[in-house]
């Protein structure tokens, strides 16, 4: 499939990263367009990068640890919708176990794809395995190629909307 085909179709736009560093891990978010509309909702990206043998832990820390936490400070009239937390490593120490990240952990939260007309014809997560295992890439059924290669050959997009999950970036 061609650039030239796929960029009318797929729109996608990013402000400037904004970061911040703590003692041992740094935050930064990117939003998904340059700028917004009032009454349209918009995702933002959370990158965290971990120094070497550092790690954050899952909405479900598993036996140690403590959840990572997200505080927002938002301007008057927005507000912030749900995580879409990626699916975590396992830390096994001994007998005990936990979950989350290290190295660094990126998310694809909502997959967009949006017709030349303008219209959104596709919303959701990129595939059907919310799994961080590459090995899980040939066996999942990817929604965005589907609905950009039904959309280019003229047909209705046969899974117009699925459950993002933010699975890690394994593509």
């Amino acid at each position: 499939m061609s650039l030239a085909l796929l960029a009318p179709l797929l729109v996608l736009a990013a402000a400037e990263p904004s970061a911040t560093a703590g003692p041992h891990v740094t935050a930064s978010l990117a939003a998904e367009r340059a700028w917004i509309q009032p009454g349209k909702a918009f995702s933002v990206g959370l990158r965290l990068q971990m120094d070497p043998e550092w790690h954050t832990y899952w909405k479900n820390p598993g036996d140690s640890g403590l959840p990572t936490r997200i505080r927002w400070t938002l301007p008057a009239g927005f507000e912030a919708g749900p995580i879409a937390w990626p699916s975590p490593e396992r830390f096994a120490t001994g007998p005990l176990a936990s979950y989350g990240y290290d190295g660094e952990a990126k998310t694809t939260p909502h997959m967009f794809v949006i017709d030349r007309a303008g219209k959104l014809i596709y919303a959701g997560g990129i595939d059907d395995k919310p799994s961080t295992e590459l090995a899980d890439v040939a066996g999942a059924k990817n929604y965005v190629e589907a609905a950009l290669d039904e959309a280019l050959a003229g047909k209705p997009v046969s899974t117009p909307t699925s459950t993002p999950y933010g699975c890690a970036v394994k593509y």
